[in-house]
């Protein structure tokens, strides 16, 4: 039989934190469990001498004996609990500002870290084996290459109380879909013909013809929102905080700032989230957010600067999460307009650079060289492709032959970090030397975006983050119908071949496509390729006391299963 008695110590742990210009944090209070178990043991042995006496013949004889009897003792041992998973808040350092968290919109990288965590879609990307898993969806059947029947989940509810079920599904991607609504999202199912409702549970997705890529793609951009919310939020309300099942729900956005999430008590995983709130801070400057990670303003930050990844690897109290990503860095070039709707002079680009140099003056050696779009962990990617490198002679025939025998000049838009003005940097030197000028501009990562979509460019130092399928790589970036074709290239082939790609699901011929697609491509060169990845290096880096965290494909944080150790 046991008693037991709980104590609680309490134990004040004082967090050093890094916050410019704002007032001394509060305390960080760690609660640490100590269970002291009182157990009753039962000793069956132990002797007693006693006196006893005896009458022999009429005569008292006094004789001593030994006797066992039972008793109880109570043996105390201290037992120190495992601490709770439950509680806290993660402090996650963002490089920049969302564009929007409306997920029908234009969505960049960080709207979709922090869409990830509250609004859900029928199925998710494993993050090893990256092959389609269930999430609001528990399963589907494909009983013909045009009919896709999902099983929803039950129970679950929106962020506003409302139920997530067959009408929902069909609302969104109905409201998707509609060309008056002019989602960006639409791309991504423009083979999907509608959404039938079986019951409360069950929907049909018809299809205009085969789609290879519609899990790849529901994963990507196939948010569920709520349609009472959908139906009756003004714009900037859907820009600013998106209604979800997600684990988490969006409480606050302070522009340049931060995004505020708290723990969702409905989700219909019961168990989760662990956490109580997550904070984004809005942190553009490298060096800014690697001082806030080790001073432990933040638990946790998105990218890795090349120049910190080996002294966070000997910190002891930091953890470098490495991993390979499908995505690629470039310069954007506008086709559209003077110069580089001369394809010669996007080709003197592609020649001028020397991919090497770049790589080993402007992330120390971090990378690959990359000459196309698809990626190296995609299974359509080529190690052999290599249609160009730097060759200072060819570069003058094609300027010679475009009528720029002296070369030409251009302005290229730059996000205001270290790290990136350092590439463009190594990439002046290299294009002064084929007697090509190039002016940086340099600003605020979305406002940039905001003119490049415009129009309003000559080149622009970006990139893409990517997915599992090749088709995230290709599609929508070179596309003549793409949302995020922002460099207005057109190629018809270009176009029959995604097309085809899209429509087969045979991988060896899909391969072929992508491959024939990427060739033409990257000679008619609408991007000057430069390196895999897309950032810096392919990682994260969080502090010890993170536990659980697993990178999802192009560098999505998710943080459903994260928990706080105590420290």
């Amino acid at each position: 039989m046991l008693r037991k008695a709980i104590v609680v110590a309490t134990l004040m742990t004082l967090v050093s934190l890094f916050v410019a210009g704002c007032a001394t944090p509060t305390p960080e209070v760690i609660e640490k469990v100590v269970t002291k178990e009182v157990e009753k043991v039962v000793t069956e042995v132990v002797e007693v001498e006693k006196e006893v006496t005896k009458i022999v013949a009429g005569t008292p004889i006094v004789e001593k004996v030994v006797e066992t009897k039972v008793v109880e003792k109570e043996v105390t041992r201290i037992v120190e609990a495992e601490p709770s998973k439950h509680g806290g808040t993660l402090t996650v350092g963002l490089g920049a500002q969302p564009s929007t968290l409306n997920p029908y919109g234009g969505i960049s990288g960080m709207s979709g870290q922090v869409l990830k965590q509250s609004v859900e879609t029928l199925v998710q990307l494993d993050k090893e084996t990256l092959k389609p898993k269930p999430l609001l969806a528990t399963g589907w059947e494909i009983p013909d290459e045009q009919t896709y029947v999902f099983t929803l989940r039950e129970g679950v509810k929106f962020h506003d109380g409302t139920d997530f079920n067959a009408d929902a599904v069909k609302f969104v991607f109905d409201y998707i879909l509609n060309p008056d609504n002019a989602s960006p999202a639409a791309s991504y199912f423009d083979r999907v013909e509608s959404v039938e409702i079986v019951d409360d549970y069950k929907v049909i997705f018809h299809l205009t013809e085969p789609f290879a890529v519609l899990l790849a793609n529901l994963d990507n951009r196939g948010y569920i929102m709520s349609p009472t919310y959908l139906q009756k939020a003004a714009p900037e309300e859907l820009d600013a905080a998106p209604v979800g099942t997600g684990p988490f729900k969006v409480v606050e956005w302070v522009r340049d700032d931060k995004v505020v999430l708290e723990r969702f008590a409905d989700y219909w995983d019961d168990n989760l989230p662990y956490l109580d709130q997550l904070v984004y801070k809005i942190t553009p400057d490298d060096t800014v957010k690697m001082i806030a990670l080790r001073t432990g303003e933040l638990d946790i930050i998105d990218t890795v600067p090349a120049t910190e990844i080996e002294a966070i690897k000997e910190d002891e109290e930091l953890v470098f999460v490495g991993f390979e990503s499908t995505g690629y860095r470039s310069i954007y070039l506008n086709c559209a307009a003077p110069p580089f709707d001369d394809v010669r002079l996007r080709q003197a680009l592609a020649w001028a650079v020397d991919r090497g140099e770049l790589i080993r003056l402007g992330t120390l050696g971090i990378g690959k060289p990359a000459y196309g779009p698809l990626a190296p962990p995609q299974w359509a990617f080529d190690p052999n492709f290599r249609p160009y490198m730097r060759d200072l002679e060819k570069v003058k025939e094609i300027l010679t032959e475009a009528g720029a025998p002296d070369g030409f000049s251009f302005t290229i838009k730059v996000a205001n970090n270290p790290e990136e003005i350092r590439m463009v940097e190594v990439l002046q030197q290299q294009f002064a030397k084929a007697g090509i000028e190039l002016e940086m501009i340099t600003g605020e990562y979305t406002a940039l975006r905001s003119t490049v979509i415009a129009g309003d460019y000559d080149a622009f130092y970006v990139g893409w983050l990517g997915g599992a399928d090749p088709d995230s790589n290709t599609w929508n970036s070179f596309h003549s119908e793409g949302w995020f074709n922002w460099v207005k290239y057109s190629n018809p082939e270009v176009d029959r071949l995604l097309d085809e790609a899209r429509a087969t699901s045979d991988i060896e011929r899909r391969t072929e496509l992508y491959r024939e697609a990427q060739t033409i491509i990257s000679d008619e060169a609408p991007m000057t390729f430069l390196k895999y990845p897309y950032y810096a290096a392919d990682g994260q880096a969080r502090r010890l006391h993170v536990m659980d965290f697993v990178p999802g494909p192009g560098q999505t944080m998710e943080f459903k299963k994260v928990w706080l150790a105590p420290q």
